[in-house]
């Protein structure tokens, strides 16, 4: 945690990230993604399991001294790959080919059309998942940490 009091120690580790973060980006890491989609759900093994539905490319730039996230151009928004042979694997189903290949790139990126296309793709695949009205709102939600939720 920063020490608020101490500006000096503030501005340093800030500089460090930021040398860090630029060293990173100028690496030959395949690339950056963030997700969407939290899942919560109870495989029939009683398992719970807590994580992200989809992954999507993103490049982080630095502009006007601020970090912003794109998206990645050419790269394809995925399914969480571990989640759905998790699933197979405990539900003792065969893996969804189609999900696994899925990359969405014939469904329009609207944010609700996108959101339906998903839908669809659930109901029609071998993944049993439940959609409720809260899938369809328009704001994110900052995460809390599990200590502070009943699981």
């Amino acid at each position: 945690m920063l020490d608020w009091n101490h500006p000096t120690k503030q501005s340093k580790k800030l500089k460090n990230f930021n040398a860090w973060i630029t060293s990173f980006l100028k690496s030959e890491v395949p690339g950056i993604y963030t997700w969407a989609g939290r899942l919560s759900a109870e495989l029939t093994d009683g398992t719970f399991i807590r994580c992200p539905l989809l992954f999507f490319p993103v490049e982080l730039e630095q502009d006007n001294q601020q970090w912003v996230i794109r998206p990645r151009e050419g790269a394809d928004i995925t399914f969480q790959q571990t989640f759905l042979l998790a699933y197979a694997f405990y539900n003792q189903v065969k893996a969804d080919e189609g999900m696994m290949e899925e990359n969405f790139e014939d469904i329009n990126r609207d944010s609700t059309v996108f959101r339906t296309a998903l839908y669809q793709l659930l109901q029609n695949g071998l993944v049993d998942v439940h959609f409720n009205p809260d899938n369809y709102r328009e704001r994110t939600d900052l995460l809390q940490s599990l200590h502070q939720r009943r699981i």
